[in-house]
């Protein structure tokens, strides 16, 4: 019954602008054939939904709760979410996100509604997955460059010689070092014999 009447109420708002359409009223024409059966029935979930949450505000005291904690209204939310979410449907995910935020708003400072959904799900999940992708995005697409510069520019050419000019570089400066270490060794060893010569001849003869 009530999917009929949401159909006639259509019907019947679309044959009132055929029967007025002249150059004033054209301009609505292309509105009006937008809110289709589905359009209709998601406002009228949306209108209930903000319907019961502000029946439960204006009801609300601190010291006159009425006890339901505004549990149909997430209800009615989450079964909306999955729904916006199957259809693909992001005009309903971000009326029921801008719903949302009240909600939580709201329900942060009411104190007798422990145990209760008092913060709603986000509707809209796509944007998070996005956040997430985009830094390995940006990695892709610099490497992508990078790959492109190397092997078909001459730049990529330069580059190489640069690195591996650099690279022998610091080859020779590493040789250079274990050389040094080791020659500091052998002289550090050469004197302590030295001393111990010295030492044991100076022994012998005293």
């Amino acid at each position: 019954m009530e999917d009929s009447s949401i159909d006639d109420k259509l019907n019947l708002f679309k044959e009132l602008f055929d029967k007025y359409d002249d150059e004033y009223l054209n301009i609505f024409d292309e509105y009006v054939y937008v809110i289709d059966k589905d359009t209709s029935e998601k406002l009228v979930k949306l209108f209930d939904l903000h319907n019961e949450f502000n029946k439960f505000v204006s009801g609300w005291t601190e010291t006159n709760n009425n006890g339901d904690c505004v549990d149909k209204c997430a209800t009615m939310y989450i079964t909306y979410v999955n729904e916006c979410h199957n259809d693909n449907d992001s005009d309903f995910c971000n009326e029921l996100e801008n719903f949302r935020e009240p909600y939580d708003t709201f329900m942060a400072n009411v104190t007798l509604c422990e145990g209760k959904i008092t913060n709603l799900p986000p509707a809209k999940t796509g944007d998070f997955i996005v956040i997430i992708l985009i830094p390995y995005i940006i990695i892709l697409i610099i490497s992508f460059i990078i790959f492109a510069i190397y092997k078909f520019t001459p730049n990529g050419s330069l580059l190489y010689k640069r690195i591996r000019n650099k690279k022998r570089v610091w080859n020779n400066l590493y040789e250079q070092n274990e050389q040094l270490l080791h020659t500091s060794q052998m002289m550090n060893r050469d004197s302590e014999n030295s001393s111990y010569y010295l030492s044991y001849d100076s022994a012998q003869y005293s």
